[in-house]
């Protein structure tokens, strides 16, 4: 079907082959044109990443195209052919156009398939009283299975024609067969077919009232995050891609966080218990992260060598392949477990109790208790950030490290009663050092690693071990340096007008809240 910029386009309101019998009047007649048929099934990650953005991911025969969503047709980049109906992702594809527009959208995620749609296209040619083609009508009827998904009108006007077709849209508008499209037909599609609802995300604005007390936003905090980590299962026993498994952990981690920083709603014993618990959780899928994160790099890595040992890191990723699929096994059957099972549906059944148990804090404000401790930790934060110089540990450094991902956690669990304008600057100024402190930390646990990796491996021949040698003298280097861009994103952090920020911010609100 051919596009134009100044096609209208319509929602039918019912599934009859000619709804628009009189709709024209006798100004104009309809006659039958062109038919064509699709059938295609429709990809995106687990975010929606991809119709989100207005697009669709389309296969159709094995050949995979990215289209716009409002139509599944216009502005289609050509992707390769590929038989397996498995996951994919950016770099399953060979470089150009549709390889560099999947890989700024899918990102790590893998995309899969997520409806089949069996899409017709009926041409209704419009002809005024001299019998000359004057717009096109396409009737287009998108169906999941016996079930129509989506009837929709779309109006073309033909060059030298739009006073007509400017009629002809008045009076198939004044129709109530037809109502201006509000969404997308990708949208459309994915909503009849039940996968429209966007996923729950540990990034996800949580909605908190203001006049609720510190223990019910915290309770509200912790069902939400095991939410969250219970979607994600089924990817990580599936092994999708890895970013179930990271979202998981991020939920927990979050969980256990809002319990260690917003101190005092319940009573010592039961924050501790509720800690372990979500902690022991968390430490299962360490190893299995770890490695994810070693396997995502290896472009990475084998880019920071000379050419001539890049080869040389073969064996090392071959283990660290083996290893995952060990790891992904542990964490499969620990997911899949009874006692798993058992215990988060506990956990969430816990927190669901109208009366829990109250700490001494436990009745305070939401309001309050929260930006006192989001000021505490940035002061916090400043401490530790002034100690910084040539000689300062790497504890400390991972200290610093560490109260910058509880302030920013802090910020992100309470966003919802704070205005998001006010602290855009404080977000951005926070992730700039959390990045730079995040690339110190990696340099320190992988090096670690390597000879930890080097003096446990067996039999590792001398291209190996040059290969991974060469990486920790690497991983020294930016060790090094990394200490020069830490002090840079504090001192941009720790500018007067960011704690005249914080203090407007935070005093004004903890007033309002008492």
């Amino acid at each position: 079907m051919e596009q134009s910029s100044n096609s209208r386009r319509w929602q039918i309101a019912t599934d009859e082959k000619d709804p628009f019998p009189g709709v024209l009047g006798e100004a104009y007649t309809i006659d039958p044109g062109r038919k064509r048929h699709g059938r295609f099934e429709i990809y995106d990650d687990f975010d929606r990443s991809l119709t989100r953005k207005g697009l669709a991911l389309l296969r159709e025969r094995g050949r995979f195209r990215i289209a716009q969503g409002a139509d599944l047709i216009s502005n289609t980049v050509e992707g390769e052919v590929r038989r397996s109906k498995k996951p994919v992702f950016w770099w399953d594809f060979g470089s150009g156009p549709f390889r560099s527009l999947l890989k700024a959208n899918l990102k790590c995620r893998a995309a899969v398939s997520i409806a089949s749609v069996d899409l017709r296209f009926e041409e209704l040619r419009i002809r005024n009283k001299d019998r000359k083609i004057v717009a096109r009508l396409w009737r287009e009827v998108a169906r999941l299975g016996d079930d129509v998904a989506s009837a929709s009108l779309v109006l073309i006007p033909l060059l030298g024609y739009d006073q007509e077709a400017d009629m002809i849209a008045d009076s198939i508008a004044k129709s109530s067969d037809f109502s201006e499209e509000q969404s997308t037909l990708a949208a459309r599609i994915l909503q009849a077919a039940g996968k429209d609802r966007p996923p729950l995300s540990p990034k996800s604005t949580i909605m908190l009232n203001p006049r609720d007390t510190a223990q019910q936003a915290v309770a509200a905090i912790a069902q939400f995050m095991i939410k969250v980590a219970r979607q994600n299962e089924a990817g990580v026993i599936e092994d999708v891609d890895t970013e179930f498994l990271h979202d998981y952990r991020v939920s927990i981690r979050k969980l256990r966080s809002v319990l260690a920083l917003v101190k005092g709603v319940f009573p010592k014993e039961e924050t501790r218990r509720l800690k372990a618990v979500f902690g022991d959780m968390a430490r299962v899928t360490n190893p299995l992260r770890d490695l994810d994160v070693y396997l995502l790099d290896e472009n990475s890595y084998r880019e920071r060598l000379p050419r001539t040992l890049q080869s040389g890191l073969d064996r090392l990723f071959a283990d660290f392949r083996k290893a995952r699929a060990r790891e992904l096994g542990r964490v499969r059957r620990h997911l899949r477990s009874k006692e798993y099972d058992e215990e988060m549906r506990s956990q969430e059944a816990w927190f669901a109790v109208p009366e829990l148990p109250k700490g001494p804090r436990a009745d305070l404000s939401v309001g309050k208790l929260a930006f006192e401790e989001i000021h505490r930790h940035y002061r916090l934060v400043r401490k530790l950030g002034r100690r910084l110089n040539g000689d300062t540990s790497d504890a400390e450094v991972h200290k610093l490290r560490i109260e910058c991902k509880k302030l920013r956690y802090l910020l992100e669990l309470f966003e919802s009663l704070l205005p998001s304008g006010e602290i855009k600057l404080i977000r951005r100024r926070l992730k700039g050092l959390q990045d730079v402190l995040g690339q110190f930390n990696d340099f320190v646990v992988q090096q670690a690693a390597m000879n930890r990796y080097l003096m446990e491996a067996k039999n590792l021949d001398k291209l190996s071990a040059a290969a991974v040698g060469g990486l920790i003298a690497m991983m020294r280097q930016g060790h090094r340096e990394g200490r020069a861009s830490i002090a840079h994103q504090f001192d941009l952090f720790n500018q007067p007008e960011m704690k005249k920020r914080f203090k407007h911010l935070f005093s004004r609100k903890e007033d309002e809240a008492e």
